[in-house]
């Protein structure tokens, strides 16, 4: 069951204004990430089947950004080399929050675990100044943090099936904060807004297709 204070400063962190536009975020990274797909070969290679989960995260965190960057989203992105391992990941900021992106295979549902990630969910512990009924006051949150919470989606069909934000205890499977943005599901149709992607992700395929062929995996 979400804390009641955690549970405002989530919903203060991605406010209803904020919602419509990351749900086309990330539905125009989907399209994205299939189109990309599609159209390169190599992909389809069951001995590639790892890469899909990395390149689907890369395009939908792609559009995210893009939109931060447009002023489309009030958030601000950055890529940070992970602490264990010699990769990086992109975080996502807001009101003293950090996020990453994580598929799930439910909206309710806790992805795999990872060392990065348990590191990161130990900032959520609740070892913290409280007020009456075990609630920490909303005074302490600002300085305490930051938080860590999870942007976690899922598809069916190559279509979005949920979209919510999530701060996961440091070490339970239970929320400590939680929202569903899956309802603020928009339509990608418009002719607008289907030029507009298909020139991004022509540019997209282009880098792709680069970047396989410096490694030799297409000619």
């Amino acid at each position: 069951m979400p804390n009641k204070e955690i549970q405002e400063y989530l919903l203060r962190a991605f406010p209803e204004h904020t919602r419509q536009n990351t749900v086309k975020a990330v539905k125009e990274g989907l399209f994205l990430f299939k189109d990309t797909v599609d159209a390169n070969p190599v992909f389809k290679n069951p001995a590639r089947i790892n890469l899909l989960g990395q390149l689907q995260r890369i395009c939908i965190i792609e559009r995210i950004e893009h939109s931060c960057k447009v002023g489309n989203l009030p958030f601000t992105t950055k890529s940070v080399k992970m602490k264990k391992g010699p990769f990086s990941w992109s975080e996502i900021y807001s009101s003293n929050i950090c996020a990453h992106l994580v598929r799930t295979s439910s909206a309710n549902a806790f992805p795999s675990n990872s060392p990065n990630r348990q590191d990161k969910r130990v900032t959520n512990q609740l070892e913290l100044p409280f007020e009456d009924n075990n609630n920490i006051s909303n005074a302490h949150l600002p300085t305490i943090m930051p938080l860590y919470a999870y942007l976690t989606f899922g598809t069916t069909e190559d279509e979005l099936s949920h979209l919510c934000w999530g701060i996961p205890s440091a070490n339970t499977a239970e929320w400590l904060g939680y929202l569903d943005i899956t309802k603020y599901d928009i339509d990608l149709d418009s002719k607008k807004s289907s030029s507009n992607l298909a020139k991004v992700s022509m540019q997209f395929k282009e880098s792709i297709k680069a970047a396989l062929k410096a490694e030799g995996r297409v000619e």
